[in-house]
């Protein structure tokens, strides 16, 4: 009878171990997902939107933003074209969106050591009238 008791105590016990491990390990952040482009330097609207995903690479974007600026975004785009070709921003309001090209953060912190964005303007029409790369 004694010998139960433990049996059951020590499966109880790892039972619970096992819970609390798998628990820690859903808390913990995901890796980043390895990412290697199609075509390195060129833009491609399923790479940038994928991007844009937690736990991804989105400093890859920068290797982008020549190519998407020189042949695809272009002032006259309405705001509607610029999320079809775009994905939704990751900030925007009625004159202004912003998509994320790159951030760090520290080790031990939750502020950007730097942080660039693509920020495009919009006229009140919704028609793009500006871009540019901004970095701080």
């Amino acid at each position: 009878m004694k010998s139960r008791r433990v049996l059951f105590a020590a499966s109880l016990l790892a039972i619970l171990t096992m819970v609390f491990l798998w628990l820690g390990a859903q808390a913990l952040p995901a890796p980043q997902e390895k990412f290697t482009p199609k075509h390195p330097g060129r833009f491609d609207r399923e790479e940038w939107i994928w991007l844009a995903g937690e736990n991804r690479p989105i400093e890859a974007r920068r290797t982008m933003v020549d190519d998407l600026t020189a042949k695809y975004l272009r002032p006259g785009l309405t705001h509607l074209e610029v999320v079809q070709l775009l994905g939704p921003p990751d900030w925007n309001d009625s004159a202004k969106c912003l998509y994320t090209i790159d951030e760090h953060f520290p080790a031990a912190a939750d502020q950007y050591t730097s942080f660039a964005s693509l920020e495009l303007d919009f006229d009140t029409a919704g028609t793009l009238q500006s871009f540019q790369l901004v970095e701080n």
